[in-house]
């Protein structure tokens, strides 16, 4: 079994300048340093931050071997392919090594460069030459990560992940892009900026922007998707001075991005923070962001809710502090679906979803099997029912069988 010190990393901003406060000088400390790294099995040297002169250093202190994979990092891309190989080259020989486990470009700005698409093909083209056996990018919540792997497809990606900054790995959208299996850039609007800008008040919303920044048509609301096809289409012909494809593309979309069944549809979103929130039917009503013991009615009318259990419902969520709770919703709609999370530890919650009382059977979602049961892994969107037969008013209850999960929104299909 390998051990858990192989995943760990020693970066060369770590390493002394000069003489140390002890008296000795860099190139002794780097040496001590790396070959203690090494006995310990650390598993990677990023050596990206080193200087021309510091690369000569650890190319001299250097352990060999050593379990350590050597990372290295491009220059900066709007300097050209040219330029970058050449310092590439320069690193490798400063380090006295053959070739690195990989190269990670420094900035996501760097692709995004005019030259980017050419720097790229050159990094790939190297790796095939055999220089380095992985080609990565270093990026940031604000690159927007996700939509840069999928449009440049590299070996690795540089995210940062810690205590102080875990964004990426709370808000879900790392996974649900890898799951979904999209391949062009999403735009998060977590603090509703973009929503504010277009001063918008429709859930979904469609603007249809040309080249230039301009919004030349708009949409709110389902359906008229031949319309939207039609636009996106003339669109794409303005800009690129020739016609797409003679025919539209035909999704084959499954499970909770499979379209909505419109005619069906009776039940509109409904958003279980306060805030938002509508036709909310415990009695008492919402005790604003502090804990509350909740109870259902005996009867809800079509389209109300509750909560049962101990909740405390905040602006824009509902979290789960009993050792059980559970939300009950009168709806008509063949697809059920709700946006849920783990609590803040990130550890999963079952949950067990019913129909009129009883386990979904056929009618169970994606996201749930026939007895009803699933699991709350991640923030996203979850299907819970997919209505089999004929679409009329139901009585769906889910029960959560352990406390902490994060409730957001009821959305219907």
């Amino acid at each position: 079994m390998r051990s858990i010190l192989s995943k760990l990393g020693l970066g060369a901003s770590q390493f002394p300048a000069g003489v140390t406060s002890r008296g000795r000088s860099a190139e002794a400390e780097v040496t001590d340093m790396l070959v203690a790294a090494t006995r310990a099995g650390l598993g990677v040297l990023d050596a990206g931050s080193a200087s021309a002169s510091a690369e000569q250093i650890l190319g001299a202190a250097m352990p060999r071997p050593t379990s350590m994979g050597l990372l290295i990092r491009s220059v900066r891309g709007d300097r050209g392919p040219d330029l970058v190989e050449q310092e590439i080259r320069a690193t490798l020989f400063r380090l006295r090594v053959p070739k690195a486990r990989a190269i990670v470009v420094q900035s996501a700005s760097d692709l995004m460069h005019p030259s980017g698409a050419e720097l790229w093909k050159r990094l790939l083209s190297l790796r095939d030459e055999g220089l380095f056996d992985q080609v990565g990018v270093s990026a940031y919540a604000s690159d927007e990560p996700a939509a840069l792997a999928r449009r440049f497809r590299p070996d690795l990606l540089q995210a940062p992940a810690s205590l102080l900054d875990q964004r990426l790995l709370l808000d879900g959208s790392l996974m649900a892009v890898r799951e979904m299996g999209i391949v062009y850039p999403v735009a998060m609007d977590n603090d509703y900026r973009i929503w504010r800008a277009f001063h918008n008040k429709f859930w979904p919303a469609h603007y249809f922007i040309d080249a230039t920044g301009r919004i030349r048509y708009h949409h709110f609301g389902e359906g008229d998707y031949d319309q939207s096809e039609t636009w996106i289409r003339s669109l794409l012909e303005e800009r690129n001075h020739q016609p797409p494809p003679t025919s539209a593309t035909n999704i084959a979309a499954i499970g909770a991005e499979a379209g909505s069944n419109l005619e069906t549809v009776q039940s509109p979103e409904t958003y279980i923070g306060y805030t938002r929130a509508e036709n909310f039917r415990s009695p008492g009503g919402f005790d604003e962001d502090d804990p509350h013991l909740y109870r259902a009615p005996a009867h809800l009318d079509l389209n109300a809710w509750a909560l049962t259990g101990k909740w405390k419902d905040e602006s824009q969520i509902a979290t789960l502090l009993g050792s059980s709770g559970a939300i009950v919703y009168r709806f008509h709609a063949r697809d059920l679906h709700i946006v849920l999370g783990p609590g803040s530890d990130g550890k999963p919650v079952r949950f067990r979803v019913t129909l009129d009382g009883k386990p979904p059977g056929a009618d169970h979602g994606m996201d749930t099997d026939a007895d009803g049961y699933g699991t709350v892994t991640e923030s996203r969107l979850y299907q819970l029912i997919r209505q089999q037969g004929a679409v009329r008013d139901r009585a769906f209850r889910i029960e959560f069988l352990t406390p902490g999960v994060q409730a957001f929104a009821f959305t219907f299909g």
